[in-house]
């Protein structure tokens, strides 16, 4: 058998029998990994990747987010649309350090601090300044998303409910401070999905749709990619870095997020401004919104962008992080 170094990993989906290098779709009963010996051109070896998976469903306990109702987001004078005036948590009213964000120490709530906390990849490099070449990409706000039923059954229910708040508090920012903005807008192939532009569902929430000359983007997938012409409306506008938040965390966000991370943006999340609902798991478990909220964002930060939470990214667009990392990886 040839070194190591020699063997080019292929996924396939029809199992043993390939003698050359492809690349196909793997099944979903089982992934097969073939080694395929380049060089002579046979199979060498075959490995199925079965791990055993620790079955843990419980989602963990958070403290209730409670705050009285305000017009200001934190010390910045953003206002927020009427229909947005949420009780935002007494957290983010705190004012902001005048030299910079907190660096909170725990991200155990709806992703706050884990910028704090994680910036080892990048060797400990600050944010800086969002300036003109950072937008902000929002996610599918959409009334839809609130049809719980649809997307966690009998049970259905959503983490987060300030996320709208915190989402028109970053619309403000970005507008006031002139940067680009840009919408997402999901047009389901789906029958059932109420995602959809024909259906009031599918309309934006009010207070958080698009102004005129804002880029609006309608995709049919779950990443905002994948056959839209997003990466080219991001490139005219000289975007290197992409700020996301929006619905749902752990579908369309995260979708988006780790392939602009592989596209080459430096890409930041905004957890507490993302949200999304209980799913039904295959064995028929009704997993808790907060639990899938909280997973999600700890797959994507250190490896396809640094979650932020929406205190740090107002005021980032005023003055660097020195306390913040950056945690993006595949750089």
């Amino acid at each position: 058998m040839l070194a190591a170094e020699r063997r080019t990993p292929v996924l396939v989906g029809e199992g043993p029998g390939v003698s050359t290098p492809r690349r196909g779709v793997p099944r979903h009963d089982v992934v097969v990994n073939l080694l395929v010996d380049v060089h002579e051109e046979r199979e060498v070896e075959l490995v199925r990747m079965e791990q055993p998976v620790e079955r843990r469903h419980e989602a963990p306990q958070f403290l209730p987010e409670q705050g009285p109702l305000v017009r200001r987001y934190v010390d910045h004078g953003l206002t927020a649309s009427p229909e947005h005036e949420h009780r935002l948590p007494q957290e983010d009213l705190v004012a902001v350090d005048r030299q910079g964000p907190r660096a909170t120490q725990s991200p155990r709530r709806t992703g706050r601090g884990m910028a704090a906390i994680g910036g080892q990849r990048q060797n400990g490099q600050m944010i800086r300044r969002f300036g003109a070449e950072t937008g902000l990409l929002l996610v599918d706000l959409q009334v839809g998303v609130d049809v719980l039923e649809h997307w966690g059954g009998p049970t259905g229910r959503r983490n987060n409910p300030d996320a709208e708040a915190r989402q028109a508090a970053l619309l403000a920012g970005w507008r006031a401070a002139g940067l680009p903005v840009v919408f997402t807008l999901h047009d389901s192939r789906e029958a059932a999905s109420p995602l959809k532009a024909a259906l009031p569902t599918g309309a934006p929430k009010p207070g958080l749709g698009p102004r005129d000359g804002e880029v609006v983007v309608t995709k049919d997938v779950n990443g905002g990619f994948f056959g839209t012409n997003l990466e080219l409306e991001l490139r005219r506008a000289a975007v290197a870095r992409l700020v996301v938040a929006g619905f749902f965390t752990n579908m369309c966000v995260e979708t988006t997020a780790r392939t602009a991370g592989n596209l080459g943006f430096d890409t930041y999340v905004v957890g507490d401004a993302c949200a999304t609902t209980n799913r039904i798991g295959p064995d028929g478990l009704d997993h808790e919104p907060e639990l899938i909220h909280q997973l999600s964002l700890a797959s994507l930060h250190g490896e396809f962008c640094t979650v932020l939470q929406t205190a740090d990214a107002l005021v980032l667009l005023t003055a660097d992080a020195p306390t913040l990392s950056r945690a993006q990886g595949n750089e």
